[in-house]
């Protein structure tokens, strides 16, 4: 999960188009599961 958390990040065209706030939700919830923190993935975290 942290992997692809870092590769959102570094990516805008991943976090800089029109569905990444429903795709990212959904990556979200399951971080949340597995409890992985997504607090230091600012571009992620603000695509929500």
């Amino acid at each position: 999960m942290a992997e692809l958390l870092a590769a959102i990040e570094d990516n805008d065209q991943t976090y800089g188009r029109g569905r990444s706030t429903l795709d990212h939700r959904q990556i979200s919830d399951v971080a949340d599961a597995l409890g992985v923190d997504t607090n230091a993935y600012k571009q992620f975290t603000k695509s929500l």
